[in-house]
């Protein structure tokens, strides 16, 4: 599961029916200077909040997994454009949009991060308690090395965290949806700017269609 969030908005609508009739190249070089820079306000500001959030933190994979992409297109008398900013990653789908009881996580990923957070002393892994919740399965875990216990220790502890979100599920975070609602004045403004330019250059060069 990826996510992406795409850029439209009525005013981007109104917008294309007043271009419909615009010479092609120069809507097309505009549309894509103003998609080019709205996608890229969106990826900076979504990176921000995955970067505060204390569980994609930690890698920054999460922050770092933001892309952006965009198209332009004409069809005849048909305008077709949009923004995409996206991530590939599966958890930052989870942490966009939650995740609801009955699904376990996946527990590599979630062991990486509970070693990552005891690493740097965020949390406090009591190898022993762990070791003690493992004996009923694992006989040979009281005659491992140390460093061996405590990896184990870590995918217990991040097992029974697993169980508890398989069990109450995830809630969601919506850092790509505040993003875009932050920002929809800014993007909003940006389009009757780019339509009171496109309609002044329209007008110096006669108007008409064509490309």
């Amino acid at each position: 599961m990826s996510f992406e969030l795409n850029v439209t908005s009525p005013e981007l609508d109104a917008l294309a029916l007043r271009l419909k009739f615009a010479p092609t190249r120069l809507w097309t070089r505009a549309m894509s200077v103003f998609l080019e820079r709205v996608t890229a306000q969106l990826q900076a500001g979504w990176a921000r909040k995955l970067g505060k959030h204390p569980f994609p933190h930690f890698t920054g994979a999460a922050a770092s997994s933001i892309q952006r992409s965009h198209r332009v297109q004409h069809n005849g008398t048909v305008l077709n454009f949009q923004g995409k900013v996206f991530s590939p990653l599966t958890h930052v789908g989870v942490l966009e949009g939650g995740r609801k009881p009955g699904t376990f996580p996946a527990l590599d990923a979630l062991t990486r991060w509970v070693q990552l957070r005891a690493t740097r002393g965020d949390i406090k892994v009591d190898v022993e308690d762990l070791a003690a919740k493992r004996k009923r399965t694992d006989k040979g875990l009281v005659t491992r090395k140390p460093i061996e216990r405590r990896l184990l220790a870590y995918r217990t502890l991040a097992y029974l965290i697993g169980v508890s979100i398989r069990d109450r599920g995830q809630p969601p975070k919506r850092f790509a949806r505040k993003t875009l609602r932050s920002n929809r004045k800014k993007i909003t403004k940006e389009v009757t700017i780019m339509a009171r330019e496109l309609a002044r250059a329209i007008t110096r060069r006669g108007g008409g269609g064509g490309s």
